[in-house]
């Protein structure tokens, strides 16, 4: 696939279980499976929950608009997840000014806001986009600052 960790190519696939395709086929990453529950939804009577699963390969218009939408939520998941990591090497780098909240769990743990980068976990919304995410107000001040120093006085 051309993705490589110390010099040993990694591989990703997309068991047949996560779509309703018959065979393997599809490269993908490890967040599919969470990106079935996040766009899933409650079922009928015994069946507590439908995960996403949508068709491979994709062959009516329906079947394409699903697959769109699962690869977006992984695509959109792994933005979120690599900014939220972002946030950690700018904490870590040795400015004296770290970004607030990093790793919070609550709404009390995390200033007010949940719908933050700075996040413990990967919930819903890092698939969705909905609602939308930001670093809240004191996590971009700290950024301004890290990419143009006192650019920002919050």
């Amino acid at each position: 696939m051309g993705v490589h960790r110390q010099g040993k190519p990694l591989k990703f696939w997309l068991h047949n279980s996560c779509t309703n395709a018959p065979e393997q086929g599809l490269a993908a990453l490890p967040l599919t499976e969470q990106a079935q529950t996040e766009l899933g939804s409650p079922g009928p009577g015994n069946d507590p929950y439908q995960y996403f699963r949508p068709s491979y390969t994709p062959t009516t218009p329906q079947n394409v608009t699903d697959f769109q939408k699962f690869v977006t939520a992984i695509g959109r998941a792994i933005g979120n997840i690599s900014v939220h990591e972002t946030g950690w090497q700018i904490t870590n780098a040795d400015i004296g000014n770290p970004v607030p909240y990093m790793e919070c769990t609550t709404q009390d743990t995390c200033g007010g806001d949940i719908y933050i980068y700075q996040l413990a976990t990967a919930h819903t919304w890092f698939y969705t986009g909905q609602p939308k995410m930001s670093w809240g107000t004191a996590g971009t001040c700290v950024i301004e600052n890290y990419l143009l120093p006192k650019s920002c006085s919050h």
